[in-house]
């Protein structure tokens, strides 16, 4: 007997959520199987970035930025598969691609707070004083209760008061 959508979705909910767990106990090959079998029962954002992390931890980054394009594709407005990328390019130094993947995703994600604080990161790596000050505002006046940003601009001030 074939399972109804709705099972489907709530027994792919169970295997992400299994693989959640491995994945913070470090278990990343048991984690990426679970990601990959919610993902061939019910697609979703959520096991897509799960499985992208999986990669990001064994290196495999080109394989962690194709699961957050096909995240994108689900759903082009969520704010973590931008931030994924943009966070891979960032560790790698490739600035530029950072900063156009933030920015794509402030264009489109409705959750921008994220978005900002990356490119406040980028621009302070890159030392861009101001800018960065600007975009850790920006995460803060898009999200009241993201403190990571407030902390970021007060200590950024700080550096140079």
């Amino acid at each position: 007997m074939a399972l109804s959508e709705k099972e489907k979705r709530l027994r792919a909910q169970t295997l992400y959520e299994i693989g959640q767990h491995l994945f913070l106990e470090g278990e990343l090959e048991e984690a990426m199987n679970y990601f990959q079998k919610s993902l061939q029962l019910h697609p979703s954002i959520e096991s897509h970035i799960g499985l992208a992390e999986v990669y990001e931890q064994m290196g495999m980054l080109d394989e962690a930025i194709e699961e957050c394009r096909k995240a994108i594709d689900i759903d082009e407005t969520h704010h973590l598969p931008y931030s994924r990328i943009a966070q891979i390019h960032y560790e790698l130094h490739d600035f530029e691609v950072a900063e156009e993947w933030a920015r794509r995703g402030l264009n489109l994600a409705e959750w921008k707070a994220p978005l900002y604080h990356i490119l406040g990161r980028i621009h302070e790596k890159q030392g861009r004083w101001v800018e960065a000050l600007q975009s850790y505002e920006n995460a803060h006046r898009a999200d009241k209760n993201f403190f990571i940003a407030l902390i970021a601009s007060m200590r950024l001030r700080a550096r140079f008061n």
